[in-house]
């Protein structure tokens, strides 16, 4: 027998090493898990808290300001927000959709030809086609996106916009600019349809005109009523921005797929004076 035949390694390298990596695999996959958890759960829940600063039902017009709102009623509105959606299938047989893309390209709201003193820019959710272009001839489309869809529903025979991906909120914001020499605005008028839907949930979103301006960065914002419109008189701001929030899996600028074709989903009216400067002369 030759000698250390029967000799045992005290120490065997492998597979101390392998034991002491072990735990810490474990461990690490555990905070995986509970990270990801933790992004599933609070996604919706921050999304929840950020706009419970702003209460639709509350908001004075033209004010970015909300009343203090007690505890219990925060507590509610998140519930709401991040409560699950029982919902059918989104994407069924009769379901098409299409993807909005953002330009960061202002609408120019200019005296029409006519002799008009106003002018009206509309979209039309049906065929998804704007009232006009832009001055160099290109196709308009939203100033900025995110997460919203438009979607056909042959099945339900309607139309609309939606949240791509439910976890997440949607927006989606037009803006328009204007250029009135020796004119004064009279008013602004904002009219949006097929926005019902926000009144179905605590807090589904809100749909916001924002006037801005645009070298100082400072802004008023008020709330576009559901089934009425918006006028903001003499506004003396040289920016608008329309924007529609979703917070829940709601649908807004519906309406009937095979209805009239000249459907107005939203519309921007705006009405000017000749300045008294301008009509002395």
């Amino acid at each position: 027998m030759p000698p250390f035949s029967n000799y045992e390694p005290k120490f065997n390298v492998p597979s101390r090493l392998a034991s002491c990596l072990l735990p810490l695999a474990k461990s690490l996959a555990k905070i995986s898990l509970i990270s990801i958890g933790f992004l599933i759960i609070f996604t919706p829940l921050t999304n929840a808290i950020f706009r419970i600063r702003r209460d639709s039902n509350e908001a004075g017009p033209y004010s970015t300001k909300v009343p203090s709102m007690d505890h219990e009623t925060a507590i509610k509105k998140i519930v709401a927000v991040t409560a699950p959606n029982n919902e059918p299938d989104r994407n069924h047989a009769g379901i098409t959709s299409t993807s909005f893309t953002y330009q960061n390209k202002p609408i120019k709201l200019s005296p029409p030809s006519s002799g008009d003193n106003y002018v009206k820019f509309t979209y039309n959710v049906i065929s998804n086609t704007y009232s006009q272009t832009h001055e160099d001839g290109s196709k308009i489309d939203s100033f900025y996106v995110f997460n919203i869809e438009r979607v056909e529903d042959r099945s339900l025979n309607q139309v609309y916009l939606r949240k791509r991906n439910t976890l997440f909120m949607g927006s989606i914001t037009w803006q328009f600019i204007w250029e009135l020499v020796g004119k004064s605005i009279e008013k602004i008028v904002i009219k949006i349809a097929g926005i019902e839907e926000y009144l179905k949930y605590v807090d589904g979103g809100n749909a916001n005109a924002c006037l801005t301006f645009l070298a100082a960065r400072t802004q008023n914002c008020s709330i576009v009523p559901t089934n009425k419109s918006l006028t903001i008189e003499r506004p003396e701001y040289d920016s608008l921005s329309l924007q529609l929030d979703m917070f829940r899996d709601i649908k807004l600028l519906k309406t009937n797929l095979n209805g009239t074709r000249n459907v107005e989903s939203f519309s921007v009216e705006m009405h000017w004076r000749e300045s008294s400067l301008q009509s002395s002369h």
